[in-house]
């Protein structure tokens, strides 16, 4: 193909007598692709753009020859295949399922079901729904009772059951939401990740379990074996959803609070004459519940759990009271609280719906000293609690980082760096918002004058302060605790997981901690750097990602895993982040120049599903989602073709909820992403760090599966 030709393909303006302005009469009138041009009059479009019609008739056949619509033998066919070339999995087995690797010119599709081995220990707390109201059990406590109620059936190295009604709090880019749980899963563990944090919160996981982390990198999930002190992690604290409307007398609460105060072990209604009842954000009714045995009397426990699902000023009255009794006359900077287990987890959970983060000592015993700063106490007392947070300075270290990319705007940013408040390793949350203030006043300005110049330089500038913002979006609406220390523990006994569909988050742990449920995708971007004669296309790597999945350390072991330098195989895959579906749409967009220029061979899309699924919920936006995700996935189809590339995407799944039996698991994106990709590889877990591949769709190949092993070197066939 001719280099003229494949500017045609690429953009609208690049048609003979298109310039910026009649490009954007076009665009404002509807005529916004190649395909859309090819097929109007000459007369329509010199109608529309002022141009004579000699020059309207040259762009409309200018269009119509890009189209390129020639017949072809099946011979010519044949010819042409014998030009698709492809990259080795690094596994024979895989290779050979996938007839010799992933091929250009064509679409792989990989989706797998949730994974064993990101599970935590039985004691650690769920904060889920019941009713309209939140409470706190013990995972293993709720995989009892589903088991108990549905049966247990083997699954892979564990056993899994329905958790049919479990709602949690799950996590994505805007925030915390309730979300149905399809299963609970257990399985037995040898060894442990134990992470201790500054509050004294403690995770016990395995070394594969994901949790939202805040580094230099950004905020990232990052696996329990390769987090490490120094390292933040996300608690859910300011973004935990609202679930009953302000109704409780808060003064009636107050007196609740100081009731307790007193070392109080059981609580009457008598006591504190508060039955009044709350009605929740659903419009049902949430009551305070004391009858719960036959003395008409309430533990402190379960009496403080109910108070998790109030609203935030309600809880801070109650706190005030209860902290206005055991302040007074204590002196120092903290105020110290003994209390049992559940009841000081509980309490901690209460802290953080206002936004105080406690620090939690735990005892022999099962029992606990919670720590709260008296500066915080006072603000509780006064309702002035949460008004302002604060981020690690490791933020400012990754937009630093991240500036080594900017050349229009550089100083710009640097300025906002400066003028950032930090204080002992932190940044205040309100020059953290002025700062995301500002940079989209420069990110606007670029493309103002983009507009103009039509320079794209400066929309991909624009496009790179837009991840920035992303990311400080991110971080403000998480609380963040410090990792103090990581070790490996002796464990002899069952871990278990919560499968949270599309969100594959929940929040659980002594402080509400979020807690996260592709190795292909990091192995081909460094495979395709190989020269062809070791299955490589000696090539680049676009790698778009779209939940924050990509880690340069895996990269870094893959690349010693094939004999390539870390450092150089990292400086041929061009990362970026889609923060939402239209940007993961105008990357793609972009990408038609990109790939030309910089010798791109490779395009993963991770995941390819993930915006659409959260940005057009529900029955009434599935059209619309489909039909993005629809023009979407032609794009990649045209550049994969156009340019002889490999386009690899994963997909999210979900479980039927109608298969009672079998393998519930499906891909998401229905008939739209069912049709695009040329092959489809359905990935299953198996025994330790064994996985089954299975080609599910692709008409050249036969039906078939194989094994292949994820290894700390990368990918590769069992031993």
């Amino acid at each position: 193909m001719s280099s003229g030709k494949e500017k045609e393909v690429r953009d609208i303006t690049d048609l003979p007598g298109v310039g910026p302005t009649t490009a954007q009469k076009l665009i404002e009138a509807g005529y916004t692709t190649i395909e859309a041009i090819a097929v109007a009059t000459p007369h329509e479009i010199s109608q529309i753009t002022g141009i004579p019609l000699l020059t309207a008739q040259k762009i409309v056949e200018a269009a119509r020859e890009a189209l390129n619509i020639d017949f072809k033998t099946a011979y010519d066919l044949k010819i042409e295949s014998m030009s698709v070339k492809k990259i080795t999995t690094s596994s024979r087995n895989l290779d050979e399922l996938l007839g010799g690797g992933v091929e250009t010119k064509t679409i792989t599709e990989f989706f797998g079901e949730f994974g064993s081995g990101k599970c935590v220990t039985g004691d650690t707390p769920v904060l889920h729904l019941v009713g309209s109201g939140l409470r706190l059990t013990p995972i293993e406590d709720l995989y009892r009772s589903f088991a108990e109620a549905y049966g247990e059936q083997p699954h892979d190295e564990g056993y899994i059951v329905k958790a049919r009604g479990l709602k949690v709090l799950a996590f994505d880019s805007s925030g915390l939401r309730v979300s149905e749980a399809a299963y609970l899963y257990r399985e037995r563990a040898r060894s442990l990740i134990e992470i201790r944090l500054s509050s004294g919160a403690r995770v016990k996981a395995t070394p594969r379990h994901p949790l939202l982390v805040l580094s230099g990198s950004g905020v990232v999930w990052k696996s329990a074996g390769l987090i490490r002190p120094g390292d933040y992690v996300a608690l859910a604290l300011r973004t935990m959803p609202q679930l009953t409307k302000p109704s409780f007398d808060p003064n009636k609460l107050y007196k609740i609070g100081a009731f307790l105060s007193r070392g109080e072990e059981c609580i009457k209604e008598s006591h504190v004459k508060a039955s009044e009842g709350a009605e929740a954000v659903d419009g049902s009714s949430v009551s305070l519940v004391y009858e719960s045995n036959p003395d008409g009397c309430v533990s402190i426990e379960d009496f403080v759990t109910q108070l998790l699902s109030l609203d935030r000023a309600s809880i801070a009255a109650f706190l005030a009271g209860f902290f206005e009794g055991r302040d007074s006359g204590v002196e120092g900077e903290w105020i110290e609280i003994a209390l049992e287990g559940r009841v000081a987890r509980t309490f901690g959970y209460l802290l953080a719906r206002i936004g105080v983060k406690p620090v939690i000592e735990w005892r022999s015993g099962g029992a606990a000293i919670i720590r709260v700063r008296r500066s915080d106490v006072d603000a509780i007392k006064s309702g002035k609690t949460g008004d302002d947070f604060r981020v690690p300075s490791a933020i400012i270290s990754y937009i630093a980082e991240s500036l080594k990319n900017l050349k229009h705007s550089r100083r710009d940013v640097e300025r906002i760096l400066e003028e950032l408040s930090v204080s002992e390793g932190w940044v205040s949350t309100s020059s953290l918002r002025r700062a995301a203030l500002s940079l989209a006043g420069i990110a606007d300005a670029l493309r103002q004058q983009a507009s103009s110049s039509d320079n794209y330089g400066l929309v991909e500038e624009a496009v790179l302060i837009d991840d920035l913002i992303f990311t400080i979006g991110l971080a403000l609406r998480l609380d963040w605790d410090m990792v103090v220390e990581t070790r490996i523990v002796e464990y002899d006994g069952y871990v278990y997981d919560v499968v949270v569909p599309h969100y594959h988050s929940f929040v659980a742990g002594d402080l509400p901690i979020v807690m996260h449920n592709t190795q292909i995708c990091h192995q081909l971007a460094v495979n395709v750097q190989l020269p062809e004669d070791k299955g490589g296309l000696a090539g680049r790597a676009v790698y778009i990602d779209t939940e924050g999945t990509f880690r340069w350390e895996r990269i870094e072991q893959m690349a010693r895993g094939v004999g390539l330098d870390p450092d150089d195989v990292m400086k041929n895959i061009y990362w970026i982040r889609a923060i939402n579906s239209h940007h993961q749409i105008a990357i793609v967009d972009k990408l038609f120049g990109v790939v030309k220029n910089e010798d791109i061979k490779l395009v993963v899309v991770d995941s390819v599903t993930s915006h659409f699924r959260a940005e057009y919920p529900g029955r009434e936006n599935l059209a619309m989602r489909q039909q993005l995700l629809n023009r979407h996935l032609h794009q990649l189809m045209r550049i994969a073709d156009i340019f002889n590339i490999a386009v690899v995407i994963t997909n999210q799944v979900m479980a039927r909820p109608d298969v009672f039996y079998g393998d519930p698991t499906q891909a998401v994106g229905g008939h739209v992403v069912g049709h695009a990709p040329g092959v489809r590889v359905y990935l299953k877990k198996s025994r330790g760090n064994k996985r089954i591949a299975r080609v599910v769709d692709a008409p050249h190949l036969p039906e078939g599966e194989t094994v292949f092993v994820i290894t700390e070197w990368g990918i590769r066939d069992p031993e």
